[in-house]
């Protein structure tokens, strides 16, 4: 294993790696396939992209951004 560090520490701090369900972040379950998963992904990704959100306050794109 490399000395990177785990890219779900970046986005959830204060969990453990083990304990976050990927599935679960995506509204998903264990059983689904590839496509599902990247169509689940790339809805979320536009949901929370940072462009979509440039013209709002400060607040807003806190909140957006979690």
């Amino acid at each position: 294993m490399d000395d990177r560090p785990d890219p779900i520490s970046q986005f959830f701090p204060d969990v453990e790696p083990e304990e976050v369900d990927l599935y679960a972040v995506l509204g998903l379950t264990s059983t689904t396939t590839p496509d599902e998963i990247k169509k689940a992904y790339r809805k979320l990704a536009l949901i929370n992209h940072p462009d979509k959100h440039a013209t709002r306050d400060e607040e807003a794109r806190a909140t957006a951004s979690l």
